[in-house]
């Protein structure tokens, strides 16, 4: 501006203000200027925290409000965020279920549970978990984590002493008791 550097701006942005060399620049279209270049700011910084790993909803919300976002510029980044399908709470829940039976078996209670923490809707979380986990799914997990478990235990320990730690172990990673006795079954026949 008067041949001294005013602002850095994207083309996108020069583009939608209609900005040129010779425009007068009014106070008005300066701070449309800022809000656009925020607005942007915003939506660069977005996109690479939901591309460097997946992210609920609610993750997004929180960090942006954490880092003192408004509540509208807030909103106005997880539409576009929708709408580029960079946000997606059942995908991100199914990712989660298919990583946990890959990685480290867990419950399906103790999956629920993290989905929720995670911010994941109970809706969701019920549909995705009813598609992913049934009781055999929710069994084959619980047998590879007490076979795990039964790895690392002292050999000398007797079958009563080495079933209650085993119990202790899977209630403690969120398995139900029908599921903990038919891994004690399976494990002793």
């Amino acid at each position: 501006m008067d041949d001294v550097f005013f602002a850095a701006c994207s083309i996108d942005i020069a583009t939608s203000l209609e900005l040129r060399k010779g425009l007068h620049l009014t106070p008005d279209l300066a701070a449309k200027l800022r809000g656009e270049d925020r607005r942007m700011s915003l939506r660069q910084k977005a996109y690479g925290y939901v591309t460097y790993k997946p992210r609920t909803e609610k993750q997004v919300r929180d960090h942006y409000h954490a880092l003192e976002y408004s509540s509208e510029e807030i909103e106005t980044v997880i539409t576009w965020l929708y709408e580029f399908r960079l946000l997606d709470d059942v995908l991100f829940a199914e990712r989660f279920v298919q990583a946990s039976k890959d990685q480290r078996p867990m419950s399906r209670r103790a999956m629920a549970q993290k989905l929720a923490i995670k911010g994941v809707p109970a809706n969701v979380i019920d549909k995705v978990l009813a598609e992913d986990v049934d009781d055999d799914a929710d069994c084959a997990a619980a047998l590879a984590v007490a076979q795990k478990k039964l790895r690392m235990m002292k050999i000398d320990l007797s079958d009563q002493d080495r079933n209650e730690k085993l119990i202790r172990f899977l209630q403690y990673r969120g398995y139900t008791w029908p599921v903990i006795k038919h891994v004690l079954t399976t494990l002793s026949s």
